[in-house]
């Protein structure tokens, strides 16, 4: 899923895609980054819909709930956030 993402975006590479999960609607992905942010992407049109802030180092996962809603990432330092 980051290889693609990566392919898609070259911004993704850039940005230190480090971990992705694809949303059930197949249109969307969730990416945690080696900045510490999460960020929402278009895959049809490789463009970030939203970032997300809180971790103050790189995200080591991120999961999507059912439903496609909500989240839950965890970082390298020490916390877990659910972006809105």
């Amino acid at each position: 899923e980051v290889a693609v993402l990566m392919q898609l975006n070259p911004a993704a590479a850039a940005a230190g895609v480090r971990t992705v999960a694809l949303l059930p609607d197949g249109a969307r992905a969730l990416s945690g980054s080696y900045d510490g942010t999460l960020k929402l992407w278009d895959l049809a049109t490789a463009t970030v819909l939203q970032t997300f802030d809180g971790h103050r180092d790189f995200v080591r996962i991120v999961q999507v709930l059912p439903g496609g809603s909500q989240a839950l990432s965890a970082s390298a330092d020490g916390t877990g956030s659910s972006p809105a």
